[in-house]
């Protein structure tokens, strides 16, 4: 059992010593109650399992007083704000737990596949060569790099995602080798499901933070290549423009609606027609690449998409764009 004192009532020391927490642990029905002094406690479940109790509750307009007065202890509350504050902790926690299941589901699914991804040429690669095919067998074994560089910055994505960044640690980082390392990992990736990815431009600068720049790309080319019809390709363009370097990642994909194009990068905001496409995200990503862009590198993040629809295999696409800016020097 643990104790943890309210945000609106302090209970006095008298209510909350061991005898009483020892009282109080032995509650087991949910609802109002009344313990020791005739103070009243409510219990409730919380959607992880762990059984609740808001003891020592002195009831505004209750009939029953209380049988012992603490100094500067007095009826703050009434019964309907007592529920109500449990309804809410009760729905805010359902909400955060059922949001956790997802992302690990999520996360498993990613991991999963990308095990296959590992596992398969790689089994292909040990065939081949015991065939003596070397030239296949090396095709094989650059996707399964592929795919373990992928799986390297899904694991750094999560990593950055749960740790404040130390503000000492920074890098200079080469800009283009960073986005020319992310798309060559996912280059097999989308030849795998029938796509594919260029890259065009170059840029020779360089720019400067936590050594996490590449996350940002892998972001933006993991949504491309799940949303985009099979066929088709993923154009990614880097350019240097005086004191900035701009990447632009274009594809097709789901609508995006114009009051969301900003509700996009917030997390675990998926656009309607993304959701309604049934492929699978959690609306994490995108809110990576803009903390990332914006407050690790200071530069700017922007979705456009022009509003022509266009059907591929009988579903609709728009040509969509995601744009980004950051500060760079030779």
């Amino acid at each position: 059992m643990k104790f943890t004192d309210g945000a609106i009532i302090n209970l006095p020391i008298e209510l909350r010593d061991k005898h009483r927490l020892e009282v109080y642990k032995n509650i087991s029905t949910t609802g109002w109650g009344l313990s020791e002094f005739n103070y009243r406690y409510y219990a409730s479940y919380m959607p992880s399992g762990d059984f609740v109790v808001i003891p020592g509750l002195a009831i505004i307009d209750d009939p029953i007083k209380p049988s012992k007065r603490f100094h500067g202890y007095s009826a703050q509350l009434t019964r309907q704000q007592v529920e109500r504050t449990v309804s809410g902790m009760t729905l805010y926690l359902a909400q955060a737990v059922g949001g956790a299941q997802r992302d690990l589901a999520m996360l498993i699914h990613d991991l999963r596949a990308l095990s296959n991804a590992i596992y398969s040429p790689a089994e292909e690669a040990r065939i081949q060569l015991e065939q003596g095919d070397t030239f296949e067998a090396r095709k094989r074994i650059e996707t399964v790099i592929a795919a373990q560089g992928i799986l390297k910055m899904r694991t750094d994505a999560l990593d950055f995602a749960g740790n404040v960044l130390d503000s000492s640690g920074t890098s200079i980082i080469p800009i283009f080798r960073k986005i020319d390392k992310v798309q060559r990992c996912f280059k097999s990736l989308a030849i795998s499901q029938g796509k594919s990815v260029t890259l065009s431009g170059n840029s020779f600068r360089k720019t400067r933070g936590h050594d996490v720049f590449e996350l940002a790309p892998y972001t933006l080319l993991d949504n491309a290549v799940k949303y985009s019809p099979i066929g088709y390709n993923v154009d990614v363009n880097v350019s240097d423009h005086n004191d900035l370097t701009r990447l632009e990642v274009r594809s097709y994909g789901p609508k995006i609606l114009d009051g969301e194009r900003q509700a996009i990068f917030e997390q675990h905001v998926r656009g309607a027609a993304a959701v309604e496409s049934k492929i699978p995200g959690t609306g994490v990503g995108l809110n990576m690449a803009k903390r990332i862009i914006e407050q690790v590198f200071g530069g700017n993040i922007v979705c456009e998409q022009i509003n022509t629809p266009v059907q591929i295999a009988g579903v609709t696409y728009y040509e969509t764009a995601f744009i980004t800016t950051i500060p760079s020097f030779l």
